[in-house]
């Protein structure tokens, strides 16, 4: 998964599985966006906003790229079912946004996740995470 992942979630100690549901098979890589932002949701305990939908891949540095195949079409049937914002890649062309879906375009996974979570995640945690650690370890009573 891409490396920028590491910043919002520690999935070095965790497994992930990704499933979907009635058996649908995913073929396309247009679902990483949305199984990155479940991640981090998942590993901050924060809810992804139920109007929010996202497609894209993700590359290994974070970037977000790729075509969207029937993306009007996606959007309209997300529009119906109470979607409103819509995290689709920079680079993805749309001759039509429906009417009621704002379209949110990122180049990057870091954008994308501070366009869905906004100040609703700690953006730090890891990092404050391993500096606590460290701290326990120099404050301990270690004669290593």
């Amino acid at each position: 998964f891409p490396v920028t992942i590491v910043k919002y979630a520690d999935v070095s100690v965790t497994d992930v599985y990704v499933s979907t549901t009635n058996g649908i098979k995913v073929t396309g890589s247009e679902v990483d966006l949305a199984v990155a932002t479940a991640i981090v949701s998942a590993s901050h305990h924060v809810p992804v906003p139920l109007d929010v939908i996202c497609f894209g891949e993700v590359g290994l540095t974070g970037l977000l790229k790729g075509s969207i195949p029937h993306l009007g079409l996606r959007l309209r049937e997300a529009f119906m079912r109470g979607m409103r914002r819509a995290i689709i890649p920079k680079n993805v062309r749309l001759h039509e946004v429906p009417e009621g879906i704002e379209l949110v375009r990122c180049q990057t996974l870091d954008e994308a996740i501070r366009a869905i979570f906004g100040n609703t995640i700690d953006y730090g945690t890891k990092k404050k995470r391993k500096q606590k650690k460290n701290d326990d370890w120099e404050n301990s009573d270690n004669d290593f």
